[in-house]
């Protein structure tokens, strides 16, 4: 009889880690640096900047 697969929200859950909410931007960092490390390297991607703003009708405007 084979295990059923987790949930992805079961499988974090299962990790038993600590909510980013409850995070530091500097624990949350690491906490990403570690639990991903297993992945293996990652492509660098190109930086994008994004400003988002609201004119006076509550239109919301991206501008890239």
């Amino acid at each position: 009889m084979s295990a059923e697969p987790l949930e992805p929200y079961d499988a974090l859950a299962a990790l038993n880690l600590k909510p980013i909410k409850d995070s530091t931007p500097t624990e949350s960092r690491e906490s990403m640096r570690t639990h991903t490390a297993a992945l293996g390297p990652f492509e660098d991607v190109a930086a994008v900047a994004v400003t988002v703003a609201q004119d006076g009708n509550g239109v919301v405007i991206v501008i890239t």
